[in-house]
């Protein structure tokens, strides 16, 4: 059983096509492991900066209703004064709870980045699976 120049012709083009899509399908694999890898990073990231941001509002919640006039021991003006210090404190702590919101508001706009990546990949990898056939 003889094979024609032009079968042998069609079997290596196919064998060729597949050993391509078999490297790209390889090659877009690592990359989304690659980007799952950095996905769970981030995500992690996101999470500690949420718990943060939840641990600072009990405090600052705490610190802000404390009552600083105490008779015979704080009055007049260094109760004043020390209102203010503790509203100097807990506007700070507000700010720092905002950019540790805005943070994690931007760790999400990155998940959401990379989980698009993700789908772009397995996309590419599905219609280089569909090659093989």
């Amino acid at each position: 059983m003889s094979i024609s120049s032009e079968e042998l012709e069609k079997r290596i083009r196919r064998q060729k096509r597949h050993a391509r899509a078999n490297a790209n399908i390889i090659a877009l694999s690592a990359e989304v492991t690659q980007y799952e890898i950095a996905r769970r990073s981030v995500e992690s990231a996101k999470n500690s900066c949420e718990t943060e941001k939840n641990n600072w509002e009990t405090v600052v919640n705490s610190l802000s209703a404390k009552e600083i006039t105490r008779t015979e021991i704080f009055e007049g003006e260094m109760a004043q004064k020390l209102t203010e210090y503790r509203q100097e404190a807990v506007n700070e702590n507000n700010d720092g709870i905002q950019a540790a919101g805005d943070l994690a508001d931007s760790l999400s706009s990155q998940i959401t980045m990379i989980d698009n990546k993700i789908s772009d990949l397995k996309s590419s990898i599905s219609y280089w699976q569909s090659q093989l056939y």
